[in-house]
Parts: C-alpha cells; sequence; structure tokens
C-alpha cells in the first residue's frame, strides 16, 4: 500500500465518524423534548390574560430569539385558517427585562402579528409563563369556554418542523368538541428560561 493511501484511507474514515457524530447529534436535538411544563387543570386566576366565554382560548408562549418559532407560528396559522370554531389567540412572546434587547427577535413578533385576530403581547421576564407553567418555547395550551384545559404541548412533531402534527390534530380536534379528553403532548423549541433560578 502506497503512503498516500495510508494516509488517505484513515482521514477518510475519521471524516465519515464525524459526519455521523454530527448528523446524530443534529437528529437528537431536533426530537428532543424541552422541559415538562407545570399543569394547570384550569386557566390561572393570576393571569392579566382575558378568556373568551364564549369561545375555546389558545394560549402560545415563544421565545423572541428561538429559532423554532417560526415554524410553530405558521402551525398557528394552519390551525386558525382549519378550525371549525376560531379560538380567542393569544401569542406571549417572552424576552429579557423592558427595555434589554427590545428589537431583538423582531422579527419573530413581526410573524405573530402578521396573523389575523391574534394578540400579541410581551411578556417582560416571563411573568405570565410562570403564571401557566410553560418552561419551552412552543408551548400550546388551549382552554375551553368554561376555562378547563383540553390541550397542553407542542403543534410541531420536532424543532422547527412544518407540516401535520399531531399537535395540530389534537388542536383541531378539541375545538371541534371540547368535551374530547385532554392531550399532553411534549413541545420542541429551546427553554425559556436558562436556568432554575429563572423559573
Amino acid at each position: 500500500m502506497s503512503a498516500s493511501r495510508r494516509v488517505w484511507i484513515p482521514a477518510l474514515a475519521l471524516w465519515i465518524a464525524l459526519l455521523a457524530t454530527g448528523w446524530n447529534r443534529l437528529l437528537r436535538h431536533e426530537f428532543t423534548s424541552g422541559s415538562r411544563a407545570s399543569e394547570n387543570d384550569g386557566w390561572p386566576v393570576d393571569s392579566a390574560l382575558t378568556r373568551d366565554p364564549a369561545r375555546p382560548t389558545l394560549v402560545l408562549f415563544a421565545h423572541r430569539n428561538c429559532p423554532c418559532t417560526r415554524a410553530t407560528l405558521s402551525e398557528l396559522e394552519a390551525i386558525r385558517s382549519r378550525a371549525s370554531v376560531r379560538p380567542r389567540v393569544w401569542v406571549i412572546l417572552v424576552s429579557p427585562k423592558e427595555g434589554i434587547g427590545e428589537r431583538v427577535g423582531g422579527g419573530i413578533e413581526e410573524c405573530a402579528r402578521a396573523i389575523p385576530d391574534v394578540q400579541v403581547i410581551l411578556d417582560f421576564e416571563g411573568v405570565e409563563a410562570r403564571r401557566f407553567g410553560a418552561r419551552t418555547s412552543g408551548h400550546v395550551y388551549l382552554y375551553g369556554r368554561s376555562g378547563e384545559l383540553l390541550f397542553s404541548g407542542g403543534i410541531t412533531d420536532a424543532r422547527g418542523h412544518e407540516g401535520p402534527s399531531r399537535g395540530r390534530r389534537a388542536v383541531l380536534e378539541r375545538l371541534q368538541d371540547e368535551k374530547a379528553e385532554r392531550v399532553i403532548l411534549p413541545v420542541y423549541g429551546c427553554a425559556i428560561f436558562f436556568s432554575d433560578e429563572d423559573e
């Protein structure tokens, strides 16, 4: 075997091993859900958000800097356009302290505000996220007319993936039939809070 081949073959094997390792980590990241939320059976009594007693209310929590948020907003728009009963929709964008980096995540905010009939608010320091128990960007809560929790979880099947998902299907089913059994699914996105102290 020539000297160049003795160098080339191990280098190729190393390159393939590194590529496989990187691909494995990427897939693991995409399909690893975020921290589980602390579930409430009903609408948090201390929330500053208002629930609509005439129709279901959907609340989406997202971190303004999470790259997966665009896919979640796309799924939210798909739910809105396909729903037999249109819910009241809140999009809560968790932000740093007021006045710090206010324009960071501005593109995400613009996408959210472009969805018709959606109320978008900035949740400075995650006050509302804590009240609802959301810990991962992309967490959706759907509440019935009486304030009971119908759905809690993500509406994408992986980080940053658009298209039909278990979450989208479950939300649409519960908008059509509020008596359907509650569904709790994992959420695929970035952490809203970066340490236990933040929560």
